[in-house]
C-alpha cells in the first residue's frame, strides 16, 4: 500500500511539473479587432498584396486581383480607388508592391515603377531593368533588390542608371532552391545610411552599412526552408516589416500547412516577442500603420486583419 501511495505521489508530482512547463511555454495569441473586406464592408478588396500610408494617415491598398489602388481614411473608411488593369498610362499590369512617400505613390510593375500623386493622378513610368524586383525611393535615388550580378541590393537613379551595388552576389540559379532564394530578399530601411536584407528562405538577416559591401550576416534562429520538388519550396519567413516603435515584425511558419507565428526582433535582430495567430488567420504579409495597428494580409483571399499591437 505504501508503495502504491508513493508511486501516486510521484506521478502527481510529474504531472504538476509537466503542467507548469506547458504553462510556462504558452504562446500568447494575436487576433483581429477588425477585418477589412468582409461582406458588410463598403470596401471591395481583390487579392490585396500591399498597403502603405501617406503622411496624413490615409492608407493605400494595392489590389493584385484587379490592379487597382484603394484609398482609405485614417479610420479605415473607404474613400476611392484608382488605376486598373491595362498597359496604358494610369493603368497597372502585374503590380508587385506599393510604397507611399510624402507626395507620391510608387507601384512596382515588371517594366519599372509607376508613380501617381496622392490623389491618384498618373505622373509617369520609371523604366528599370527587368531583373529588379522591389523598389524603395530614398533621397532622389531608388534602393532596390535584384538578380543582377553585382549584388542583391542595387542603387539606381530616377532614370534607371545603376549607381552601385551592395549585399551578397545573387545565387547562380543552379537549381530551384537557388531560384527560390533569389526571390526571397527584401529591403527593410533602418536609417538613411544602412539597410537590412532579409533571406526569407534561410531565415537570415544581413545588415549593410552605408549601402556598401556584403554586410553582417545574422542567423535569426528560425530554422531553414524545406525544399520539396521543382519550383515547390517553403519559405521559413513569409514576410517582415519595420516596427515604427523600433525593431522588426516577422511572420514565421515552421511547417508547411502548420500554424504560424508573429515574431518581434529588436534593432539588433535579437528576438524579444512571439505570438500565435488565431485559428481563423493565416496571413502572408504584414505592415504596421502609423497608429501602431498590425495589418495582416491573408495568404489567400481578399481580407486584411487589423490587430492591436501585441504586448
Amino acid at each position: 500500500m505504501r508503495i502504491t501511495v508513493g508511486v501516486s505521489h510521484a506521478v502527481l508530482g510529474l504531472c504538476l511539473a509537466v503542467s507548469v512547463a506547458i504553462a510556462g511555454s504558452h504562446v500568447p495569441e494575436i487576433s483581429p479587432v477588425r477585418t477589412l473586406g468582409l461582406d458588410e464592408e463598403l470596401l471591395y478588396l481583390n487579392r490585396p498584396i500591399d498597403v502603405s500610408w501617406a503622411p496624413d494617415g490615409r492608407a493605400f491598398i494595392l489590389n493584385g486581383g484587379d490592379n487597382t489602388v484603394a484609398v482609405m481614411s485614417d479610420d479605415w473608411s473607404y474613400l476611392k480607388a484608382f488605376a486598373g488593369k491595362g498597359e496604358a498610362p494610369g493603368e497597372l499590369s502585374m503590380p508587385a508592391m506599393l510604397h507611399v512617400t510624402h507626395d507620391q505613390v510608387w507601384v512596382k510593375v515588371p517594366r519599372g515603377v509607376e508613380t501617381y500623386d496622392l490623389e491618384g493622378r498618373y505622373e509617369g513610368l520609371n523604366r528599370l531593368p527587368y531583373e529588379i524586383s522591389s523598389v524603395f525611393p530614398q533621397d532622389g535615388e531608388l534602393i532596390c533588390t535584384s538578380s543582377l550580378s553585382g549584388g542583391i541590393g542595387v542603387r539606381v537613379d530616377a532614370k534607371g542608371e545603376i549607381l552601385g551595388f551592395f549585399g551578397p552576389p545573387p545565387p547562380s540559379l543552379k537549381d530551384t532552391r537557388d531560384f527560390a532564394r533569389s526571390l526571397s530578399w527584401l529591403w527593410l530601411p533602418g536609417d538613411p545610411n544602412s539597410c537590412t536584407l532579409l533571406d526569407l528562405f534561410d531565415g537570415e538577416a544581413r545588415v549593410v552599412r552605408d549601402l556598401k559591401g556584403e554586410g553582417q550576416l545574422i542567423d535569426l534562429d528560425l530554422g531553414r526552408g524545406k525544399f520539396f520538388s521543382d519550383f515547390q519550396y517553403k519559405a521559413v519567413i513569409s514576410d517582415a516589416c519595420l516596427d515604427p516603435e523600433g525593431g522588426f515584425f516577422v511572420i514565421h511558419y515552421p511547417e508547411a500547412g502548420g500554424p504560424g507565428y508573429l515574431f518581434h526582433f529588436d534593432q539588433t535582430w535579437k528576438q524579444d516577442g512571439r505570438w500565435a495567430f488565431a485559428d481563423s488567420m493565416r496571413p502572408g504579409i504584414i505592415r504596421v500603420s502609423p497608429q501602431g495597428e498590425i495589418c495582416l494580409i491573408e495568404e489567400k483571399g481578399s481580407i486584411i486583419h487589423l490587430c492591436a499591437r501585441p504586448r
